[in-house]
């Protein structure tokens, strides 16, 4: 039988996993200081991060975790951003997708807003 301190801490101890597993994201982007450096700044602020450096591992993993948002770079090696936004959005429309891109204008983005903003980690 389990004591009530037991009992207590492994209530916690789910309420903490639930509160991390809501704070959840994922990062897709191939530059690999672009997505360690994200990583690191996020998880420091309690973020449970995955990462994909290409559309198809990142569309893969979707299909076994349900992170939100994803933050997806619009320059991949194996699809373009916005196909990927597409299928992301068709597969899961509840999905929160934060678009990352070195461009400076988003032309016929299937994003439900768009907003740009210059961004700096420093």
């Amino acid at each position: 039988m389990k004591s009530r301190a037991n009992l207590v801490f492994a209530r916690l101890e789910g309420s903490a996993n639930a509160y991390y597993e809501r704070r959840s994201l994922m990062i897709i982007d191939d530059e690999r200081p672009i997505l360690i450096t994200l990583e690191a700044l996020l998880q420091r602020h309690g973020y449970q991060v995955d990462t994909a450096p290409t559309a198809s591992q990142g569309l893969k993993l979707l299909k076994t975790k349900s992170p939100s948002p994803v933050l997806l770079d619009l320059q991949l090696p194996d699809a373009e951003g916005l196909e990927t936004l597409d299928r992301i959005k068709t597969e899961l429309p509840d999905m929160h997708v934060i678009i990352l891109t070195a461009h400076d204008s988003l032309h016929n983005a299937s994003a439900n807003h768009t907003r740009l903003k210059n961004c700096s980690v420093w």
